[in-house]
């Protein structure tokens, strides 16, 4: 049965979607999903507080399931790889798909981005373009990625600065 926590944080209102004991999405902004409240995971959700206002603890290392669903074992491959680049460092989209084992896939890598059901969690906003910021389709936008990325201390300069 799945379940929805909302927990309020420096970065807003965010509501994880839990399927029983397995993490199904993350949503980044309301409308929320009408869902019964969740039980439990409250480790997940002081973490992700601790995390939005201090920059600690790394999300991509929270003690969660997550539930792969549908997901293609490409799409798979590219997010495990995500969750191996670490807290306060950056990858390009091409850097990204030549970890996940598609050298090749830099484009392929920016829709699985876009599509990423756990935001935060599984950090796409640690993924750049190769020119700068690249975007970021969660709730907020660029503004939201550029918070995040400020967060783990990193400033990524605006496109086309010098």
């Amino acid at each position: 049965m799945r379940t929805l926590q909302e927990v309020r944080c420096a970065l807003g209102l965010i509501a994880l979607e839990w399927e029983d004991d397995a993490l199904a999405a993350v949503h980044l902004a309301a409308p929320f999903p009408a869902l019964p409240p969740a039980r439990g995971h409250a480790a997940v959700a002081s973490a992700l507080v601790r995390y939005a206002r201090s920059g600690r603890p790394d999300p991509a290392k929270l003690p969660v399931k997550l539930l792969r669903g549908k997901l293609t074992d490409f799409q798979w491959r590219v997010l495990r790889a995500l969750m191996r680049v670490p807290q306060g460092k950056t990858c390009t989209y091409a850097d990204l798909a030549r970890i996940a084992g598609s050298p090749l896939a830099a484009r392929a890598v920016g829709q699985v981005m876009r599509r990423n059901p756990w935001p935060v969690i599984v950090p796409c906003h640690r993924v750049l373009a190769s020119g700068g910021a690249g975007g970021y389709s969660g709730a907020g936008g660029l503004p939201m990625k550029r918070k995040l990325l400020a967060l783990e201390g990193v400033v990524v300069p605006r496109e086309g600065a010098c």
